[in-house]
C-alpha cells in the first residue's frame, strides 16, 4: 500500500498503520513518497535500519518491509502498483491533495480530516465511497486490510469519477460543436476557424 505525497508526521502515521498491519500480513509492503523527495534522510530515519530508496537504485519487488519512493515525477507509477493510498497532506496541516489522480488510476483512497483544498472532491467522493475518511493508525489500516481482501480487480476499483466525467461531457460537446461548424462551413465554402491557443505548425 502506498503513503502518497505525505508531509512531515504523516510517515510515523503511516508507519503505525504498518505495524498494525503485518502481524496478519506478514509479507505487506508499504511504499513512502514523500510530497518533497530531499526529505528522504528524515523519512529514512523513521523507518526500520536498512530501507530500501527509490533514489539509491533499489528496485521493485522487495522483501522489505518498507520502501522509499523519494524521486520526482513517478506517483503515478507508485498509484498503478498500489491497490490502495493513504493521501498525504490531508492529517498535516496542508489541506490534503488531489484524489482524482489515483481513482482514475485504480487506486483505492484514503485520507484524513484536512482536506479543505479539495474539499467539494472529497465531500463527493465520500459520499460515493469513491474515498474513505481515515481518523487514526487503526482505522487506516482496517481500510487498508478491507482493500486487500475485497476481491475486486484493479479495474473494478477504478470507479467512475464525477470530475473526470464532467470534463469529458464538455469536451463531448466541443467536439461535436466543432464537427458541426466544420460541416456547417464546409456546405457554405467557409474556412473554419482556428482553434484559439493553438500555434502555427
Amino acid at each position: 500500500w502506498l503513503m502518497a505525497s505525505s508531509h512531515p508526521g504523516e510517515e510515523t502515521l503511516a508507519l503505525q498503520a504498518h505495524a498494525l498491519l503485518r502481524p496478519q500480513h506478514p509479507d505487506a509492503l508499504l511504499i513512502i513518497a514523500p510530497r518533497v523527495p530531499t526529505r528522504r534522510d528524515e523519512v529514512v530515519a523513521l523507518c526500520p535500519p536498512g530501507t530500501p530508496q527509490r533514489s539509491a537504485g533499489a528496485q521493485l519487488p522487495t522483501d522489505a518491509v518498507v520502501y522509499i519512493a523519494d524521486t520526482i515525477g513517478e506517483m503515478g507509477l507508485w498509484y498503478r502498483i498500489a491497490p490502495v493510498a493513504l493521501v498525504g497532506g490531508s492529517f498535516a496541516p496542508v489541506g490534503g491533495h488531489n484524489p482524482h489522480e489515483p481513482l482514475a488510476l485504480g487506486c483505492a483512497v484514503l485520507h484524513g480530516p484536512n482536506v479543505w483544498n479539495f474539499a467539494e472532491s472529497y465531500e463527493s467522493l465520500d459520499r460515493l465511497a469513491l474515498s474513505h475518511p481515515v481518523p487514526d493508525a487503526a482505522q487506516i489500516a482496517t481500510a487498508v486490510a478491507a482493500t486487500w481482501a475485497s476481491p475486486a480487480t484493479r479495474e473494478d476499483r477504478r470507479p467512475a469519477d464525477p470530475q473526470v466525467d464532467a470534463m469529458l461531457e464538455q469536451l463531448q460537446a466541443y467536439l461535436a460543436w466543432q464537427q458541426s461548424t466544420a460541416i456547417t462551413r464546409a456546405r457554405s465554402g467557409a474556412r473554419c476557424p482556428k482553434p484559439r491557443n493553438t500555434a502555427e505548425p
